[in-house]
């Protein structure tokens, strides 16, 4: 009988270099080109146990969509991954563009127990958490891993600084790898557009009772009606021309699926009309194409000439009705079931409307469901760019107790977004503020914001934040400008009321308290929640010498948040001349806190 040695069966320490190579979008890929993915997975998989045969590398273990790898060195693990991606690259090169294997490769070198299968330990996790954070087609490193290579001489190292892993706590210091004599960056994988994620309207000209007139009229208020709603920043409106064949579709539930596999729209806007006079009278009819259901009828009577005119106010009510309608039907969803179930527009719909409210709860289900979407689509810049602004909103409110990490998680997801796509307006503006707030670094700051309104001149956001740094900088006049342009760029943004407050800083600053105090109140009247606006209503109400108005304010304040801090704390140190005036005045109302 052969004697049995517990010691031996006992996992031993080694220490070694990890390798951790995921497949990006896995789940994608196995629903969409399945047979052809796995050939290509098995393909890779063959030639990479080939050459670690022939290059001292071990193959721990393999799934279908990653792979776990042990090295004796850091420069041979190094060269064995830039290796791995051209193997992937080579394994599906004969299959479409949209079904290539892609990976995300992390490297770490720590101390693991094995026991001749299996390695174990905490360095095996740091090494996944680094993978998962790599971008596409990129390889990433752990400080170990960089401090075990020589730059220049290895391969060409780029610092990343610090980064946020899940379920560390503290940021770890990563470095990113490419081969000696790359010229040009290792760039992910061409992704779609952030309009990929938002929900799609089709507008389709509305039924009129007979034929003549009324028919155009039809017509011209759907043309209307598509174009205002295009101004609503989570949604995306199909243009007239692709959806007016769909005006005698069937709307039955398995009619309406056929649309929507037909069409890739999420939403169907229709209905009917009669003209009577001059008198245009409709009834639009909001439905879901993917449940089958009636989202709203809502009504419409508007004088016909007013439809053609260049301004849309005949259209005003009926459209935010609409849009009202939208992101019920998506809160309500995202707030009822599992997220998880839910399809990524739906998802994003409502992240973008909860975002936007100022009840706590609501406002972290908008995180978790933008944390949801980043990490189901690890390519689209867009997820990180709205959490970076979910975290400047948190600290703008005074929701989070750190200052300090509430905007290093801004930074954060503001970087993660700008690599996936350099012209990512929502996470440009977000940096600027964490510059101009937590660094002191105006110019820089103000470049910034320069650069979002470049990429995205629509974007509100990025005027917004201009006026903010224009205000720093003791520029009434021009953040004044910047600021109503904002507002002029947002009429249908349910965050509207945060743009309105941006107008009553920029009022303030050019030295029109009485203005800014129109502003604030405007603020109030859409969102009574909004900390900043109550703060600046205050604090402009002291300046214009209206105490007596400014201790109502005060008494409104306290009412509607009974728990936010008494007086403001200053952008940067003593700030702008209007900024300590504006802290004095609240200071003499409010007193110390």
């Amino acid at each position: 009988m052969s004697s049995f040695s517990v010691e031996a069966a006992l996992p031993k320490r080694q220490r070694c270099v990890i390798l951790l190579a995921d497949l990006v979008e896995s789940v994608v890929l196995m629903q969409q080109f399945e047979n052809e993915v796995i050939q290509a997975w098995r393909s890779f998989e063959s030639q990479v146990r080939q050459r670690m045969r022939a290059h001292a590398g071990r193959v721990v273990r393999t799934a279908g969509d990653s792979m776990l790898l042990t090295f004796e060195t850091a420069p041979a693990a190094l060269h064995q991954a830039f290796a791995l991606h051209e193997l992937a690259a080579q394994a599906s090169s004969p299959l479409p563009d949209a079904a290539r294997l892609w990976l995300r490769i992390g490297l770490h070198v720590a101390e693991v127990l094995h026991d001749g299968h299996e390695i174990y330990g905490a360095g095996v996790n740091l090494a996944a958490r680094v993978s998962g954070a790599a971008l596409p087609g990129q390889t990433w490193l752990s400080i170990e891993m960089r401090d075990a290579l020589v730059d220049d001489v290895d391969a060409q190292l780029v610092d990343l600084g610090e980064r946020y892993l899940k379920h560390y706590d503290q940021p770890i210091r990563l470095f990113r790898a490419e081969p000696l004599g790359t010229s040009v960056e290792r760039r992910p994988p061409p992704h779609p557009g952030d309009e990929t994620l938002r929900p799609i309207l089709a507008v389709v000209p509305l039924r009129a009772s007979k034929p003549g007139p009324a028919d155009a009229a039809g017509h011209a208020l759907a043309d209307a009606l598509a174009g205002s709603l295009a101004g609503h920043p989570s949604l995306r409106v199909q243009s007239l021309a692709s959806s007016a064949r769909l005006r005698d579709a069937e709307c039955t539930p398995a009619g309406m699926r056929a649309l929507e596999h037909a069409t890739g729209a999420h939403y169907l806007l229709g209905g009917r009309c009669t003209l009577q006079g001059k008198r245009l009278h409709a009834e639009l009819n909001l439905l879901s194409l993917r449940s089958g259901e009636q989202l709203a009828c809502v009504p419409l009577d508007c004088d016909l000439a007013a439809l053609f005119a260049t301004s849309a106010d005949a259209l005003g009510g009926c459209v935010t009705q609409l849009l009202a309608h939208l992101d019920l039907h998506a809160v309500r969803h995202a707030c009822l079931l599992p997220m998880g179930s839910l399809p990524s527009y739906q998802v994003y719909a409502a992240a973008h409307s909860l975002s936007g409210s100022l009840v706590p709860a609501e406002f972290d289900r908008a995180r978790a469901a933008f944390e949801l979407l980043a990490e189901r689509h690890p390519r689209q810049p867009a997820p990180h760019g709205m959490l970076a602004r979910w975290h400047v909103l948190c600290v703008v409110q005074g929701w989070q107790v750190d200052e300090t990490q509430g905007m290093r998680l801004a930074r954060e997801h503001a970087l993660r977004a700008t690599e996936l796509d350099p012209r990512n307006a929502v996470a440009l503006s977000a940096l600027a503020l964490q510059r101009m707030r937590f660094e002191h670094h105006v110019d820089e700051a103000r470049a910034l914001n320069a650069e979002a309104i470049a990429c995205a001149p629509q974007d509100p956001w990025a005027w917004a934040q201009q006026a903010s740094v224009l205000a720093y900088l003791d520029q009434g006049e021009a953040a004044a400008e910047s600021a109503h342009e904002a507002l002029r760029r947002s009429p249908l943004d349910p965050s509207r009321y945060l743009f309105e407050t941006y107008v009553a800083l920029a009022e303030l600053a050019a030295g029109r308290p009485l203005e800014a105090a129109s502003w604030a109140r405007q603020s109030l009247s859409r969102q009574a929640l909004h900390a900043s606006a109550h703060r600046l209503l205050i604090g402009a109400l002291v300046i214009a010498g209206q105490e007596t108005e400014a201790q109502a304010a005060l008494a409104a304040y306290r009412q509607h948040t009974p728990t936010a801090a008494s007086r403001p704390t200053p952008i940067t140190g003593a700030g702008p001349a209007w900024r300590r005036q504006l802290d004095d005045a609240l200071t003499q109302v409010v007193g110390h806190p």
